[in-house]
């Protein structure tokens, strides 16, 4: 063997170990030995940019494909840094090329799929996916990608996500639940895609009328490891709670989670955190002391992981990623706990009939309902007031006044991630800006070439499109500075905000939301009935417009509003952590085992 072979074997360790800076160092040398290996120089960009050095995994892609223009993996990597660089349109671009060299490259048409959502262009992103899946029907990755694209789409409602979720569980799971004898039920092989992308005072322990109100049945499945509920009280044994998930890290759901695991409580809970955060950062580092057990499973297959939260005997076990990119529905699918939940990733279902329970809220969805008429498979849990718990930002600014009281002109914004506005969003923001004179939009969204759809949206609406602008990805304390540029905020739709609504509200900015269609799509009406502001929730499209116009036109009331939305936050559920955790626990308590 020579030093090329043993130095790319070397390499190629590191890499598979995630040793990345010893893999990158390991790629240079062998390209300082051979510079002419395309594949060299593919590997060293895949290292660089999971180290997040985007910039320098782009010229070492380019670089590869001097040396072989037609390699699909390539270009299929060129695009993902791209996207991670925020060139969208040269990612699309690059993407497309892969197409071009193999048209019946499911990774290839999966990738688009994902650029095109930054676009907001999401019948295409969900055509893109359909094609991928209808190519590699094995891939759980791309299925998973396909039924979360779903829920930003006004083109389907809660029945066909649910249909869509059970005919992945079907293909990808189902044959993963262990028999009682033990094995699975056949096994399919599965394709991973390489780069692939992509939310105070304690209160008195709930009474027995209320706790009995949490648990509502939606469409049960039957499964004879499903417990039967147990009260309250469990004796001297502490009730053990996993959570698993990849983003215990600077990602909505890792801040969700921070007040819920400051506040456990410790003499009655023992918590595993099962941790595939492949890049830990300072929340992560900061969520870690409040757990018992602090499980890293990054690089672990499915199967062991499970074997791992058997081994821990974990009695209620919370997915916290349900279809969003990297998720272990695979290890829910094979039942390493008794009971299982999924919560806070998005409020929907996940399909997958050996998760238990989902927990929701009164607002996101119907208390009341009939048994079978709630669009999920699992059984639905809800929390008695909100389905989150905001932690407030430490480095927030000081809330402004109303800017209009001094600029003379009023800012509408949307802040939210751009695929969550359909074209009904646009044309009713459209309405809003044209009905108010002297206004103008400000939107968060990549550069490219959809910004101009935009525009032209507001043009054909007969409004000048310079009165829409244009903001892009920010560093957090930048992004929250922003807020100071708003008057009102608008919630997107079909799909709300949740993180995003949260911090426009601690920044003092109402915001004003329409009843979706489906859970996800009613985010904003579970904040805002939490907070007492019912008045600016919607049901119709032209109701929305009508509020936003309406509240525009009163500054001093929107003034009044905004300096006193931290105090409303600040006495609402919403921020009292050891209040809303206690609730979360008695559902707990509730679905434990016997």
């Amino acid at each position: 063997m020579d030093d090329f072979d043993h130095t790319i074997r070397l390499a190629t360790a590191h890499h598979k170990a995630l040793d990345l800076p010893q893999a990158v160092e390991a790629y240079r040398l062998a390209i300082s030995l051979r510079p002419d290996v395309a594949a060299v120089h593919n590997n060293l960009g895949s290292a660089l940019r999971l180290l997040g050095r985007v910039d320098e995994a782009i010229v070492s892609y380019l670089l590869a494909l001097k040396l072989s223009p037609d390699a699909v993996q390539v270009w299929s990597n060129l695009g993902n840094a791209y996207k991670e660089a925020e060139r969208i349109d040269e990612a699309i671009v690059a993407y497309r090329q892969a197409i071009t060299a193999d048209p019946n490259n499911a990774p290839a048409h999966n990738n688009l799929a994902a650029a095109l959502e930054d676009t907001g262009d999401m019948a295409a992103a969900v055509k893109s996916y359909r094609r991928a899946a209808e190519i590699d029907t094995d891939s759980a990755t791309i299925g998973s990608n396909l039924v979360y694209a779903m829920h930003f789409s006004p083109e389907f409602d809660s029945d066909d996500l649910l249909a869509a979720h059970r005919q992945w569980y079907n293909r990808h799971g189902r044959h993963l639940l262990p028999r009682p004898g033990g094995e699975r039920v056949g096994v399919r092989g599965e394709t991973s895609i390489d780069e692939s992308r992509l939310a105070g005072e304690l209160r008195p322990p709930l009474s027995d009328d209320v706790a009995s109100a949490i648990v509502r049945n939606s469409t049960p499945h039957a499964s004879p490891l499903t417990p039967a509920l147990s009260p309250p009280g469990r004796g001297s044994r502490r009730l053990r709670i996993g959570y698993l998930s990849p983003d215990f890290r600077d990602h909505p759901v890792g801040r969700f989670m921070a007040p819920l695991l400051a506040n456990h409580d410790r003499h009655a809970f023992e918590v595993f955190c099962y941790a595939d955060v492949l890049r830990p950062d300072a929340i992560t580092h900061r969520l870690r002391p409040h757990t018992e057990h602090w499980r890293q499973v990054v690089g672990m297959s499915d199967e062991q992981v499970s074997e791992q939260i058997r081994a821990d005997r974990v009695d209620v076990l919370v997915d916290l990623t349900m279809h969003m990119a990297r998720n272990r529905l695979g290890v829910f699918a094979r039942r390493p706990a008794p009971v299982q939940v999924t919560y806070l990733a998005y409020c929907s279902t996940t399909g997958v009939e050996t998760i238990d329970y989902r927990v929701t809220d009164p607002y996101l969805d119907a208390p009341h309902a009939k048994v079978n008429t709630l669009p999920y498979v699992e059984r639905s849990l809800f929390l008695p007031e909100s389905y989150w718990c905001y932690e407030p930002p430490e480095q927030a600014p000081e809330v402004s006044t109303t800017p209009a009281m001094a600029s003379g002109h009023f800012t509408f914004g949307c802040f939210n991630n751009f695929c969550k506005a359909g074209p009904p969003a646009l044309m009713a923001w459209a309405e809003i800006v044209r009905s108010v004179p002297g206004s103008r939009l400000l939107l968060h969204a990549k550069a490219g070439s959809h910004r101009d759809r935009v525009r032209n949206t507001f043009r054909d609406a007969g409004v000048d499109p310079e009165r829409v602008e244009f903001v892009p990805s920010r560093p957090f304390a930048d992004y929250l500075s922003g807020y100071g540029q708003l008057d009102l905020a608008l919630d997107p739709f079909p799909y709300g905000g949740g993180t995003t609504t949260f911090d426009g509200l601690w920044m003092g900015v109402p915001v004003v939301t329409l009843r979706g269609r489906t859970a996800v799509g009613r985010s904003g009406v579970s904040i805002l009935s939490n907070l007492k502001l019912k008045e600016l929730i919607a049901e119709s499209p032209e109701e929305y417009v009508r509020i936003a116009v309406r509240e525009a036109g009163d500054l001093s009331r929107l003034n009044d509003r905004r300096l006193g939305m931290r105090q409303r936050l600040r006495s609402s559920i919403c921020t009292n952590g050891p209040r809303w955790t206690r609730q979360l626990e008695a559902i707990y308590q509730q679905i434990a085992p016997r």
